[in-house]
């Protein structure tokens, strides 16, 4: 954490600049960002009751058929570095479900009672009341170094962290949030100059179906209120930035 945070260090000095409106550049998210959206995008797309409903991304027909195909995706709540929970809500085991396999969803997930309610599979990812969730998503990670994602992205933004993300239509996976510290990738793939934050708005199936590059190095961020489960990612490079972009107001 410490070496990542000494190479993510702004010089002192740096005046901030603001993204152009209508720009859509090359970005690299850190692994904590991506990790946040993995966790948002893992628990609507593939809540196991929104899709008994009718409800859900993944019940959606006109759904995307496959997202990025360097992304895959697996529910692993017995990885030692997700923090592990070996059983569900229900008492019944858990066990590694896959939720995107190069970039085409799998199957929801499901506890006991709700396979019992919706003639579906259980999964072991019961949190009772009939809800079912996968908590410990890991997005597989690739052989590029953050280094080489960022070389590659030279002339684009470095996101190093986003706000919570508010999820304003699940169905369409409709999301917003704010980005912050924010740096420009300089033309030799260094972090220049910082970047005022932004708000990002639009579908995270979009965001991450602009993934052109996964990192090797994973982190893990807790989800939701930290104990049931962690979501694991490694840093992403998009080959642009989808969605609506815009500065936010400065705070105190």
């Amino acid at each position: 954490v410490a070496a990542r945070a000494r190479r993510r260090h702004a010089a002192a000095g740096l005046e901030e600049e603001e993204l152009r409106p209508g720009e859509a550049p090359p970005a690299v998210l850190a692994g904590e960002a991506a990790a946040r959206l993995l966790a948002v995008f893992a628990a609507a797309a593939f809540d196991g009751r929104g899709h008994a409903e009718g409800s859900s991304w993944l019940a959606r027909a006109d759904r995307p058929a496959a997202l990025s195909p360097l992304l895959s995706v697996v529910d692993d709540p017995l990885a030692s570095d997700g923090l592990p929970l070996p059983f569900d809500l229900e008492g019944a085991p858990k066990r590694r479900h896959p939720l995107l396999d190069r970039g085409r969803p799998g199957a929801p997930v499901a506890g006991g009672a709700l396979a019992a309610e919706s003639g579906g599979v259980p999964s072991g990812h019961a949190l009772g009341a009939g809800e079912a969730l996968p908590l410990h998503p890991r997005l597989v990670p690739g052989s590029a170094s953050e280094a080489e994602l960022l070389a590659e992205a030279a002339g684009g933004i470095w996101i190093g962290e986003i706000g919570p993300v508010e999820l304003f239509d699940p169905p369409r996976l409709g999301a917003r949030f704010a980005a912050r510290g924010v740096r420009r990738i300089d033309a030799g793939g260094e972090l220049g100059a910082p970047l005022a934050d932004l708000g990002w708005e639009g579908p995270l199936a979009e965001l991450l179906g602009a993934v052109a590059g996964v990192g090797r190095e994973t982190v893990c961020r807790p989800v939701g209120i930290g104990w049931l489960g962690g979501a694991v990612a490694p840093c992403l490079r998009l080959g642009r930035l989808p969605g609506r972009c815009y500065p936010l107001p400065a705070t105190l």
